[in-house]
């Protein structure tokens, strides 16, 4: 188990305990409010009245999930105190509100007055409770990084003087536990020679995801001065599927072509480039829209889709569904879904791109693809997580090569997971050569820039009029 993880662990147990106490010391204050009123003799019998303790158990659920959703947890060892103060402040007051107008609006309360007394005190009891035990909690990690007992194992990659001048500014830092060094050479001769610069080890680029398994690296650094810019959109492409943080250096931005996240480390100004520009809120509304949005589409759209199999059957032999591995999340390869809406042999020359008039397509597949009715099977990859609904499109790894190698900036669409629509299908629609592939990309990045929930909500009203209107190719 990583430290992130029982951190993570810590906080939730912490705050379901803070809001449980919490509801069970304004249980009393209520008894002492309404309880006399309501018909219970002593605090004993209202305390063990069968609402109460359901509220007992409930509430703290309730509010974990309140807590989760407003993206607490993401980032359980990176807390700034200013935005624990604004999180736990708001996301009680919500849950207050919640609780109250849901659970205690039927309160024999006849006075307005004690009404707003009743709000106040539940939320202030919650709010003073979980924000001290937070506190707590994060002043004890804090600590722990301060004395040297936790941090961020984290590697280098690049020898040269920039890079050790980086590694003194951090080596004051309590965050970073700078372990080796990874040389852009191969050259085992060279790496030796660096070996007695840095006074760490220095890793060949073939043991770097190897040493990055091995001693649980969390962090990457890349300060490559000596790499082009196709040398470091490879490494950064190698890097994504290791679930590390992946940092740069303002001297190597230059070489990206699209907004990053800055985070300043000992007032070094690092760009992270492993995760999107969205807040940890906007990012978990995002998940959670994607689920229940596809359990909808896939319910409400069941009789549609079993109609298409039907006609796909009828039409053509061969499956129903289309399986075909694309590139997702970190770069992680997964299986998306179609509907087929071509013959069973049709890429057996190699990978093709389709065209209009591609008499691999069947008749009910031209139908299928002009409404786009061919990726409705996507919303079970958006459930199980494999993609958004709004999101860059994926491509197959052997058009992946061939982008990258013409528009580097590229690897930076990996930040999020692929989407089943985007900007560049609602804008470009379908791409019929790599030259098409790379315009489109220029719409998905503008996405990647701007990414907010309005946006996809935009995009969504887009793609509902392209498929009305039949302009799916």
């Amino acid at each position: 188990m990583t430290a992130i993880v029982k951190q993570r662990i810590i906080y939730v147990i912490a705050d379901f305990l803070s809001v449980a106490v919490s509801w069970f010391i304004f249980s009393i204050i209520r008894f002492y409010t309404t309880g006399y009123d309501d018909g219970y003799p002593t605090l004993g019998s209202f305390l063990l009245f069968r609402q109460v303790l359901l509220g007992q158990l409930l509430i703290p659920v309730c509010m974990i999930g309140i807590f989760a959703l407003s993206g607490y947890y993401n980032l359980p060892l990176r807390r700034s105190r200013v935005d624990e103060t604004v999180n736990t402040f708001f996301t009680t007051l919500i849950g207050m509100l919640g609780i109250y107008f849901i659970v205690l609006m039927n309160d024999n309360v006849h006075e307005r007055l004690k009404n707003y007394e009743l709000m106040l005190t539940l939320w202030g009891t919650m709010f003073i409770i979980t924000y001290t035990v937070r506190s707590i909690i994060t002043l004890r990690t804090n600590k722990r990084f301060e004395q040297g007992a936790l941090a961020f194992n984290t590697l280098m990659v690049g020898i040269n003087k920039d890079s050790q001048e980086l590694l003194k500014r951090l080596k004051g830092d309590m965050w970073y536990n700078v372990i080796g060094f990874v040389s852009p050479s191969s050259d085992v001769k060279i790496t030796a020679k660096n070996n007695n610069l840095c006074q760490l080890p220095v890793y060949t680029p073939d043991k770097m995801i190897e040493m990055v398994k091995e001693r649980r690296v969390q962090r990457i650094i890349i300060s490559p001065a000596d790499l082009n810019t196709g040398e470091l959109t490879e490494l950064i492409n190698e890097l994504f599927p290791l679930e590390c943080e992946i940092f740069i250096t303002p001297d190597t931005y230059q070489l990206i072509t699209t907004r990053a996240r800055f985070e300043d480390v000992t007032q070094e100004p690092l760009i992270n480039i492993s995760q999107p520009a969205m807040s940890p809120l906007t990012l978990n509304l995002k998940r959670l829209a994607d689920v229940l949005f596809s359990l909808a589409a896939m319910i409400v759209l069941s009789p549609v889709m079993l109609a298409i199999a039907i006609a796909i059957k009828r039409d053509s032999k061969g499956p129903v569904l289309f399986r075909q591995t694309r590139i997702g999340y970190h770069k992680k390869p997964f299986k998306i879904l179609k509907f087929r809406s071509m013959r069973v042999d049709a890429e057996k020359d190699g990978p093709q791109l389709s065209s209009e008039e591609d008499n691999r397509v069947t008749k009910v597949g031209r139908v299928l693809r002009k409404y786009r009715l061919d990726e409705l099977p996507q919303f079970w990859n958006v459930f199980v997580g494999d993609m958004s609904v709004v999101g860059p499109r994926p491509e197959r790894e052997y058009y992946v090569q061939q982008i990258v190698k013409r528009a580097p900036y590229y690897s930076l669409i990996h930040r999020l997971r692929p989407g089943i629509t985007s900007w560049g299908m609602v804008r470009y629609g379908y791409a019929q050569n790599v030259d098409e592939m790379i315009q489109r990309l220029r719409y998905d990045l503008l996405y990647l820039e701007n990414v907010s929930m309005a946006l996809d909500m935009k995009i969504l009203f887009h793609t509902v009029n392209t498929v009305i209107k039949g302009r799916g190719m």
